[in-house]
């Protein structure tokens, strides 16, 4: 499969953890296949991709990696969700798919390369992450690419933001209409027919408080300040019952 412009730039990043908040159908499912391809290929690795459930993994990349990967197929397991390929150097790599449900039974393992596919979506995301996953990457020095469309200020959005204290990391922001093969026209009749805020969220991947908000137009970027402009300004209080 050829990458798209925003995919490639997110597939040439060298940062050690990556994450990569999109828009609907902005092609998430065609950049995992293609990681999970090179790090198959070129190097003799165990990955893991995890979606929330173990279901959602055999329905989103399942079947594409088995029709990507199949002439250097060694042995598929159907019931496990578990491919053995020939790589370029000898060997053999291993791909596993997870479901977040029972993300325990990967501890105590070790990997090259993991895949988290709607992170917004994973419960005690952070804790999981700490406790279980990191030290699967231990071992060999992994890495990990974190993907998904924001759902409120939770876990997806702390991540987003490590880039600025740690140099490991890196975050990438695409919108729906950065995926060329999509109809630009069809984006627009969505946008259209959402409410802006689900239509930020989902279409632009941008970070919304999308219930009960007072001041929907309130954003974070533009009316908060880690040091006030210069000037005089009033101070007003409010008490919300």
């Amino acid at each position: 499969m050829i990458l798209h412009t925003t995919q490639a730039v997110v597939a040439r990043d060298p940062h050690r953890f990556r994450v990569v908040r999109c828009g609907r159908r902005w092609g998430k499912t065609t950049l995992a296949t293609e990681e999970i391809k090179g790090y198959a290929l070129y190097y003799e690795s165990r990955i893991a991709y995890i979606a929330n459930t173990y279901q959602q993994a055999r329905d989103i990349i399942w079947e594409m990696l088995k029709r990507e990967l199949g002439p250097i197929v060694v042995s598929s397991n159907e019931q496990r969700l578990e491919l053995v390929v020939r790589n370029n150097v000898g060997s053999t790599s291993i791909i596993v798919l997870r479901g977040w449900e029972n993300i325990d039974t990967l501890r105590g393992q070790f990997f090259d390369f993991l895949v988290l596919d709607e992170v917004a979506s994973m419960r005690r995301f952070l804790l999981q992450w700490q406790e279980v996953l990191r030290p699967t990457l231990t071992d060999r020095k992994g890495s990990a690419m974190f993907l998904g469309t924001p759902k409120g200020y939770n876990h997806f959005h702390t991540i987003s933001q490590y880039e600025l204290t740690d140099p490991e990391w890196k975050s990438f922001h695409y919108s729906s209409y950065d995926n060329p093969h999509l109809d630009p026209t069809e984006i627009d009749a969505a946008k259209g027919s959402l409410p802006v805020d689900r239509f930020s969220q989902e279409y632009m991947a941008e970070f919304h408080k999308a219930e009960g908000l007072v001041y929907p137009e309130f954003s974070r970027e533009r009316n908060t300040y880690d040091v006030l402009p210069e000037g005089r300004f009033d101070k007003v209080g409010g008490l919300d019952f």
